[in-house]
């Protein structure tokens, strides 16, 4: 690289990683593990407590992800506005 006559600003700016976090990613993925985890803690409360059999913890999980989902979505649509 010295070769071709970069200078050393040159030089750090190519292995520079200037990483931007996109702050929605981040509610994304939270919301969706703290459904999750409640979906599954709802579940488990269900099957010690009232008899419900262990397969409601699956659809719960799938159910309340979705509502994450729909929720991050009007969220996200409301900043980007």
């Amino acid at each position: 690289m010295i070769e071709k006559g970069l200078t050393s600003d040159e030089i750090k700016a190519m292995y520079s990683r200037d990483i931007r976090r996109d702050p929605l990613n981040s509610l994304k993925w939270g919301i969706l593990f703290v459904l999750a985890g409640v979906a599954i803690m709802l579940g488990n409360y269900l099957h010690e407590h009232y008899g419900v059999e262990e397969g409601i913890i699956v659809g719960m999980v799938c159910l309340f992800v979705g509502i994450g989902l729909v929720a991050f979505y009007i969220v996200a649509s409301k900043k980007t506005e």
